[in-house]
């Protein structure tokens, strides 16, 4: 009798566990964690501040003392892959090219004899580098700039028979070239570079007032801060 009633509960345990429904099943999954992906496109700014690189050219006399320029480029950069860039620049810079006339040149820009000449120009630029990066953030960038020179002055500096010094700027020469093209190279580590900027036009245009093409240093050399 009692193996009877044993036998039964046993059955309707077994019958009431079978007759249940499933009200919610989910399925535990692993979850995966996104890692973010790092940002292609960056932007950045860059000061540039350059001095006479080469040697003097064709009747004029550099001086480095009067020669200092300034870029300063707002940049968009790129990332290709982990070790190239394409970089756009837009901006502004000024160049400014001091220099004492030789004793061969008595007639360009003026036949004065001034104590100092400077051609000062002022221009707005824009260019396209490539800039190759190691894993410990050292770079080499290679590119091209163009310049429209919208300030082309001249400024003089003599003294007069008292001692007195006199001062005068001549405005928007029409024998300075509108543009200017230039080929760069920038070297450096995190935020600091050397730059080296060459002129590939001549920037004086053959005119009436220069019947003999002169010439002023193509090259300039620099540091830059930024990135």
């Amino acid at each position: 009798m009692k193996k009877s009633k044993v036998t039964s509960i046993l059955l309707f345990i077994t019958f009431l566990l079978q007759a249940q429904t499933v009200v919610i099943e989910e399925t535990v999954e692993k979850l995966t964690p996104k890692i973010a992906k790092p940002n292609k496109l960056a932007i950045g700014i860059i000061w540039d501040l350059t001095f006479y690189g080469g040697a003097d050219q064709k009747g004029i006399a550099g001086t480095l003392a009067n020669s200092v320029g300034l870029n300063v480029l707002i940049n968009a950069k790129y990332k290709l892959n982990k070790h190239f860039l394409t970089i756009g620049y837009l901006g502004f810079n000024t160049e400014n090219y001091g220099f004492k006339k030789t004793s061969d040149n008595d007639s360009f820009p003026n036949n004065y004899s001034n104590k100092l000449e400077k051609y000062s120009l002022g221009a707005i630029s824009g260019g396209l580098g490539f800039r190759f990066t190691t894993n410990k953030k050292a770079f080499l960038e290679i590119g091209a700039f163009a310049k429209y020179n919208h300030t082309r002055d001249l400024y003089m500096e003599k003294n007069d028979a008292n001692g007195n010094v006199n001062e005068v700027t001549i405005k928007d020469l029409n024998y300075i070239n509108q543009f200017n093209y230039d080929a760069y190279a920038r070297l450096g580590y995190k935020a600091i570079s050397i730059v080296a900027y060459y002129r590939m036009n001549d920037m004086f245009s053959v005119s009436n007032i220069a019947p003999v093409v002169y010439e002023m240093p193509r090259l300039r050399l620099g540091i830059s801060l930024g990135m």
